[in-house]
């Protein structure tokens, strides 16, 4: 199977390469021979090489992808918050950022189905707080239930872990896309999110009340490619990659994804992830007190007054969407545009340098990770965030000596919430 879309082509990795002519003559003499053992260990490098191709190409199209769709999401925000748009403005605005998203979706899903297939897709098991993942997800899909008029709540069965060994991303990617999904075949009524946790695994369910599934649906729910149903109740866009997606990686945090479901009833996924080596301490976290209902329009507060804020990034229109949000915000920013630049900076006399630094991580020369490496040597420095377009670069920014990692587009609340937890107003390196 070849995965096909936006003009990509992307071979899985399962299947057998197409070997050169004469290592393919030499490959099926040794078989021949008797010599399969041989034959299998080539084919294997092969294979192997051939996956780290893929992977590396997926990385780079993730970039040259997710880059330019930053700028059409962010930008169409900014426009949508001018007080002195037209509603037919307003409307046509709205309608770039939908078609936007559809387009970030549609790149996200078969470039994850790409590494699925290419045996490249990895999850990290860090110390992470779940509710904070679920929360993230929940902020996400609000404005979604809001357009369609539902209600959206969440909800605690049971205490939780305060701390899990998991993939922050990758768990509010899972929860995201189950909710995601109920909205979107739900034509009124309510989706609720409910977590519990046992001594093994966190559980998250999301239940709808929407159009429901019959037995021979839900059969064909989690294969690649599939959609549900084909009456007008179907939502415009997806890929039918989402649940193949979001079950992998579940299986891959040690857990697994389930669905019940009735025809015309609604249905109820629920999402298993393992807990890992984790603290005892649980609680009851009030998802909607946690501030994930700003109202849409509300104005942001100026939560970032005082910190002076490093950003570095050679895209332009990267650099004018961040450092409008900042400024909005409250934070003196000051932009570069390459990596050598931004190590000026980062290595201004202590009182002088910047309280956080925002690092785009493939700059032309200098790039990121070579920034955070060069402005670590003798310890301490400002706290650094790696900004990249790409999941997979996050184990690589964190080795380098990053102290967080982001993955573009990003929202202003989180861009905002990110400055919040690392940046230092008092101008004073960490010891």
């Amino acid at each position: 199977m070849v995965v096909t879309a936006m003009g990509l082509a992307l071979a899985p990795m399962a299947m057998m390469p197409a070997w050169p002519s004469p290592l393919a003559g030499v490959i099926g003499a040794l078989s021949a021979t008797g010599g399969v053992w041989l034959a299998l260990r080539w084919g294997r490098r092969l294979a192997e090489a051939e996956r780290r191709e893929t992977h590396a190409a997926v990385a780079m199209i993730a970039h040259d992808l997710r880059t330019p769709i930053a700028s059409v999401l962010g930008y169409s925000g900014v426009l949508h918050d001018e007080p002195g748009l037209s509603e037919h403005g307003r409307a046509g605005v709205a309608a770039i950022r939908r078609n936007g998203e559809h387009l970030l979706a549609l790149a996200n899903d078969v470039l994850d189905v790409a590494r699925i297939e290419s045996g490249t897709m990895t999850v990290q098991r860090i110390d992470i707080d779940p509710a904070v993942a679920i929360a993230d997800a929940l902020e996400a899909c609000r404005p979604l239930a809001q357009a369609k008029g539902l209600s959206l709540s969440a909800s605690c069965a049971s205490p939780i872990p305060r701390r899990i060994k998991s993939d922050p991303l990758r768990l509010r990617q899972i929860v995201l896309n189950l909710v995601a999904n109920a909205i979107a075949y739900t034509p009124h009524g309510s989706v609720r999110v409910v977590a519990s946790a046992d001594e093994v695994c966190l559980r998250i369910e999301v239940t709808d009340t929407g159009i429901g599934m019959s037995a021979e649906q839900i059969g064909q729910l989690f294969r690649p490619f599939s959609r549900v149903g084909g009456t007008a109740a179907r939502p415009e866009g997806g890929t039918g990659l989402g649940l193949h997606i979001v079950r992998q990686l579940a299986r891959r945090l040690g857990g697994d994804i389930g669905v019940r479901s009735r025809e015309g009833v609604g249905s109820t996924f629920s999402a298993t992830v393992a807990l890992g080596a984790t603290d005892r301490a649980r609680h009851t976290p009030a998802f909607e007190a946690a501030g994930w209902g700003r109202s849409e329009g509300e104005q942001p507060s100026r939560r970032l007054a005082g910190l002076r804020v490093l950003l570095a990034d050679d895209s332009v229109d990267i650099r004018r969407l961040l450092r409008h949000h900042l400024e909005r915000a409250g934070a003196a920013v000051v932009v570069v545009g390459d990596g050598e630049a931004a190590l000026v900076e980062l290595r201004r006399p202590v009182g002088e340098r910047p309280g956080l630094a925002l690092i785009d991580v493939q700059m032309p020369g200098l790039d990121g990770c070579e920034v955070a490496r060069r402005s670590r040597v003798g310890g301490g420095g400002v706290p650094m965030v790696a900004l990249s377009a790409s999941i997979d670069e996050r184990t690589r920014c964190l080795g380098a000596g990053f102290d967080d990692f982001a993955t573009k587009p990003i929202e202003p609340a989180a861009l905002v919430a990110l400055c919040e937890r690392w940046g230092r107003r008092d101008g004073k390196d960490a010891a």
